[in-house]
């Protein structure tokens, strides 16, 4: 079946109704991937707890900037192998401190000190699928709520006594 026609051209809130349904529909998707993205961040927090091992680890580098997060870089051992890795400074740390770090055994890349929560360094990024999703819902009741004004509007198109009046005398222009 093709679209409704009138005066020649699709009906403009059919069109604006599946806008509003094709944005609605991205932004739940949208929004089921950043939760499925903020779930494997959990998930590697998780894994961390139960395959976590505890290592020493000796803080090399300390920043405190104004304008940037605040971090540190630690070296510690892995099997013999020197790592170093950067944290966020939690704490009173300086150059040289000892401290104990925790990292999974099995991702060597998920490092947290020993006692502080593991949090993804990618974790931030989940929050811009997350915003785009409100984007795209508000851009869908936005899109819904223009097809339900032209919707209306079309139904009064051609119904008797919905003509504006005529001034007395006057030829159907306008009065100025």
């Amino acid at each position: 079946m093709g679209s409704t026609r009138v005066g020649g051209g699709p009906v403009r809130w059919i069109r604006g109704f599946r806008g509003a349904l094709v944005s609605l529909l991205a932004g739940i998707l949208l929004f089921l991937g950043a939760a499925a993205l903020i779930s494997v961040f959990e998930d590697q927090g998780a894994a961390l707890v139960a395959n976590g091992v505890e290592v020493p680890a000796v803080v090399t580098d300390v920043n405190q900037g104004a304008r940037t997060e605040d971090w540190m870089k630690v070296r510690f051992f892995i099997a013999g192998d020197e790592r170093e890795h950067t944290l966020p400074l939690n704490g009173d740390h300086a150059v040289g401190d000892r401290i104990t770090v925790v990292y999974d055994r099995f991702h060597h890349e998920n490092v947290t000190v020993a006692g502080v929560p593991y949090e993804s360094p990618y974790a931030f990024f989940a929050i811009i699928p997350m915003l785009g999703s409100l984007a795209l819902v508000v851009l869908a009741g936005l899109l819904a709520v223009g097809a339900i004004r032209d919707a209306v509007t079309a139904r009064r198109v051609g119904r008797p006594g919905r003509h504006r009046a005529r001034a007395p005398g006057g030829d159907g222009g306008h009065s100025r």
